[in-house]
Order: C-alpha cells, then sequence, then structure tokens
C-alpha cells in the first residue's frame, strides 16, 4: 500500500526548507497546496502512474503551484524524497537535483524524465 503525503506535511516541510535555509513562511493558496498534494494520488488511481512518476508528480506540482510565500521548489523535491522514502526507496544525495528540480519547474524538463532520474539514483538496501 503506498504511504501518500497530506497537506500538512507537506506544509511542515515547507516550514522547514523556510527556517533552515530562508525566506518567508506561510501558505500563499490552500487549495492550490491541496489540489497539488492530491495530484500524485488522482494520477496513480486514474492513470496507474508509478511510485517514481507519483514523486516526480510531487515535486512538479508542489513547485509550480506556488502554494507556499517562499521555497516552493525546495519543498517540492523534499516532498518528493520522502514520499520514496516512505514507500522504501531511498534516493541518493546528489547535488544535481536542485538544478534538475530548477529545469522540472520551468517545464524544460518532464515529470516523466524526472521520474527517471530519481529511479536512477536509488540506493539499494543494505541488509
Amino acid at each position: 500500500m503506498i504511504q501518500w503525503l497530506s497537506s500538512d506535511q507537506v506544509a511542515q516541510i515547507n516550514a522547514y526548507q523556510v527556517a533552515a535555509f530562508g525566506g518567508i513562511n506561510g501558505i500563499r493558496d490552500a487549495g492550490a497546496l491541496e489540489s497539488a498534494v492530491f495530484s500524485p494520488r488522482n494520477s496513480h488511481a486514474y492513470m496507474g502512474t508509478g511510485l517514481f512518476e507519483c514523486a516526480a508528480l510531487y515535486a512538479e506540482r508542489i513547485s509550480r503551484s506556488q502554494a507556499f510565500l517562499d521555497g516552493n521548489k525546495r519543498t517540492g523535491l523534499h516532498a518528493a524524497l520522502l514520499f520514496l522514502a516512505a514507500n522504501g526507496q531511498r534516493v541518493a544525495a546528489d547535488p544535481d537535483l536542485e538544478d534538475l528540480m530548477m529545469a522540472l519547474t520551468v517545464e524544460a524538463l518532464g515529470v516523466a524524465d524526472f521520474a527517471v532520474i530519481l529511479k536512477s539514483r536509488v540506493v539499494p538496501r543494505q541488509a
């Protein structure tokens, strides 16, 4: 069973990102946040979207929704990574993910391509 993120969890991710790296704390548009957070679950239910594609959708929808006053891209990336971790997939730390996240946000990189990149950076489980 897939463990989905809630709007409250994503808001907590944003609050942490802003506290750690700076910016203005707060939600600009609660409806946009709710829509962005529900999108991967909806895509999975109706289109059969896989785990990594759902993670990429979290990243893309949260960053592009501009639901937060600040830290939308950081929040989107970390939501995607935490979603994967909650579902047993740990992605290796990679400074390139920040640039890739920017490319995803400005539509220079597609959701499917971002999903492939995330999957390629999964760290095998240790026994």
